[in-house]
């Protein structure tokens, strides 16, 4: 059995670096370019358009954004509707996962900024340096350990949650405490009927499950995710969504202990169809999950 393990872990292994090579290279793909912004809070706003859902804090002297957007130009937009908001500057922004639609418009924000992510972040960035296909090379400003850290921006204390692995090994979720508010980055995204997970990037489901439980333990009035509207970021949205894949991850688990297939477990769970971009669906990351820990 050891050796089937290796085996898998390295068919596994290459697949995941073909991946996150297609992966990154289709975050950067054609983007939509235009940025909503709407409001959460009188000082707190989310973005929409040219990527990721960003968010937007202004505190006392400057403002806080989370995540980036894809690319310079998306950046360029986000950075144009903050000023029309406010002409504080931005003074520090972050990166939730090394996902590019996250992270890839770093460059154009002001040199001044302090770029904040996690050490896992760093870590796969480093891989995708290392392909050559990283869109820039700005560096981190300040790495966030595993674990938690609070700290205080402008005169907005925030609650940085480092925890691994969830839909990636690098995630960092953002609590704003006394607005009871969480950004949690692609963890909890909408996008699709299920949670995505990358495994090329160490994402299991047993860890996701562990993460968002842990999220709603933070009793926040919404959770903006990285991607999807306001009528997914309420609590009793993110608890349906770890509810059925609890369910999902517990129901393959069992099949796979009974010898069946990834193929007959897919018919009889009639799994999501795949996502545009390749990545593996839920259902295929509890298969391989379930399969290596038997």
């Amino acid at each position: 059995m050891r050796r089937g393990k290796a085996l898998w872990t390295g068919v596994t292994l290459a697949a995941g670096i073909a991946l996150l090579t297609t992966a990154v290279a289709g975050q950067r793909g054609p983007q939509q370019l235009s940025v909503t912004v709407s409001q959460i809070k009188p000082n707190i706003y989310w973005a929409a358009g040219g990527g990721g859902n960003s968010g937007i804090i202004i505190g006392d002297n400057g403002v806080i954004v989370i995540d980036p957007k894809t690319t310079a130009e998306g950046a360029k937009l986000l950075l144009a509707e903050i000023a029309k908001i406010t002409p504080k500057p931005v003074t520090h922004f972050f990166s939730t996962h090394s996902d590019a639609d996250h992270w890839g418009g770093a460059d154009a924000f002001p040199a001044s900024a302090m770029w904040i992510t996690s050490e896992g972040f760093r870590k796969e960035l480093l891989a995708i340096e290392k392909m050559g296909d990283a869109p820039h090379k700005r560096v981190p400003s300040r790495l966030v350990k595993r674990g938690k850290e609070s700290v205080t921006y402008n005169g907005v204390r925030l609650d940085l949650y480092h925890w691994v692995p969830g839909h990636t090994s690098g995630d960092l979720v953002i609590h704003v405490p006394e607005e009871r508010l969480v950004f949690t980055g692609d963890v909890t995204s909408n996008a699709r009927p299920e949670p995505t997970l990358h495994a090329h990037k160490g994402a299991n489901p047993d860890g996701w499950i562990a993460i968002v439980n842990n999220i709603l333990k933070l009793n926040g009035e919404l959770y903006v995710s990285g991607h999807g509207t306001m009528e997914n970021f309420t609590p009793a949205w993110l608890q349906t969504r770890v509810k059925e894949a609890t369910e999902t991850n517990n129901r393959v688990k069992a099949m796979v202990a009974e010898g069946r297939s990834l193929g007959d477990i897919k018919m009889t769970l009639k799994m999501a169809p795949g996502p545009a971009s390749g990545n593996p669906t839920y259902l295929e990351v509890a298969y391989w999950n379930a399969l290596l820990k038997r």
